[in-house]
């Protein structure tokens, strides 16, 4: 029996790599997920939380677009 790969997974980002990855500070990220304008985190234990990959990629591209549309 072959066991069943996933190759599509989202990795989780833990906070220095989603600072590394969004270039924003803790506390002004924190900020922009009060205001709902950043990507929330998952709860991967009671203590510790982590961010996909793939909602901060979408998020850095979409600031991306903005500042170049001004």
């Amino acid at each position: 029996m072959t066991p069943h790969v996933h190759h599509n997974l989202d990795p989780l980002l833990r906070e220095p790599a989603r600072r590394a990855v969004t270039g924003v500070s803790r506390s002004a990220w924190y900020v922009l997920m009060a205001k709902d304008e950043a990507p929330k985190p998952v709860h991967v234990s009671s203590r510790s939380v982590a961010w996909r990959s793939s909602d901060l990629q979408k998020w850095a591209e979409s600031r991306q677009a903005l500042e170049a549309a001004k």
